[in-house]
């Protein structure tokens, strides 16, 4: 019998199109990207933390490039933004 994957790690790893020529995901082209839709919808970070469940924190973070979200998490803000996330 196989081993579970560790879906933590693969959710790290994998992650949107916003990857840089080495494969690797670039958190700062991904922070740009979430904050210049959120800006275009005239959201606030705020209204935006309401929409996916969260606190404002953590849209700060994710925009500031800080940290890398878990793919549930982008999945939540691409609906919300009315974009298309596109996993490899």
């Amino acid at each position: 019998m196989s081993e579970t994957p560790d879906w933590q790690s693969l959710i790290s790893d994998t992650a949107v199109q916003v990857f840089t020529r080495t494969g690797r995901l670039d958190r700062f082209r991904l922070a740009r990207e979430v904050r210049h839709l959120r800006e275009a919808r005239g959201l606030s970070q705020a209204a935006l933390a309401e929409l996916v469940g969260t606190q404002g924190p953590s849209i700060s973070r994710l925009e500031s490039g800080r940290v890398l979200p878990r793919l549930d998490f982008l999945q939540k803000i691409a609906a919300a933004l009315g974009a298309r996330l596109e996993v490899l």
